[in-house]
């Protein structure tokens, strides 16, 4: 089995591990981190790449034609609906997003969640790849703020950027069977300290990915779109479906 992975940027280590010892062969596209935040910017971004490779695969410039297209994202916001590929069946974890697939499945990230709710995740590649909240100097942001924006607007944009982080009250850090260095764990705590949230650590489960991994596709999982249909929500414990 051939397979290609489409992956952010936060799976790095994870994903080039496990690529290295999958049963399959397999190629990745990295993409940058924190585009879930903007859906449809990642929805054009992935969907550019699905077209870049159906292209290749028209003009004959692919070395293996894949037979899955993977992608390493949940619903993500959305961010995945309306996705297609003309040429490859496309495979999509069953998850609200990333979080999901970094604890193992889908139903234990709702058990942390609802025991543990108001907690902001980190792991190693969000810490290596994203902008952490509370790493910028508010006296730097808010000057920088008014010199674009104006001094009767730059308290009002400091407090909006500022104002989600109230809505947590813990920093749960996922280990990695992987990766687990302890200047992540020093740093996840620092964020928590910062932003006077709790620290939680919670052993992160590399399962549910090392089986996608190795092609093997559990319907429960994940969603196999195939060629010439449309990903979409399925508004159910599923998350996703095809049209």
């Amino acid at each position: 089995m051939i397979l290609h992975l489409i992956a952010c940027q936060v799976f790095y280590r994870e994903v080039s591990y496990l690529a290295s010892q999958s049963k399959q062969i397999t190629s990745v596209s990295w993409m940058p981190q924190g585009m879930h935040d903007t859906p449809d910017l990642l929805r054009k971004n992935l969907q550019s790449e699905i077209d870049r490779l159906d292209l290749a695969l028209e003009n004959g410039t692919l070395r293996h034609r894949p037979d899955y297209l993977l992608l390493c994202y949940g619903l993500c916001s959305n961010g995945v609906a309306g996705l297609s590929s003309r040429h490859y069946p496309l495979v999509i974890p069953r998850t609200d997003d990333c979080i999901g697939i970094f604890l193992g499945s889908q139903a234990r990230y709702l058990r942390e969640f609802s025991r543990y709710p108001g907690t902001y995740w980190l792991n190693n590649g969000w810490l290596e790849a994203a902008s952490l909240p509370g790493s910028q100097n508010p006296e730097q942001q808010r000057q920088a703020y008014a010199e674009q924006y104006g001094e009767e607007n730059a308290d009002f944009l400091l407090e909006q950027q500022t104002a989600w982080v109230r809505q947590y009250s813990a920093c749960g850090y996922i280990t990695s069977q992987v990766c687990d260095l302890a200047p992540y764990r020093e740093e996840a705590k620092d964020v928590a300290q910062r932003n006077h949230w709790n620290f939680r650590e919670i052993p992160g489960d590399i399962t549910f990915l090392a089986r996608l991994l190795d092609g093997d596709f559990r319907e429960e999982e994940v969603l196999l779109c195939p060629p010439g249909k449309t990903v979409t929500p399925s508004y159910d414990a599923k998350k996703l479906t095809f049209l």
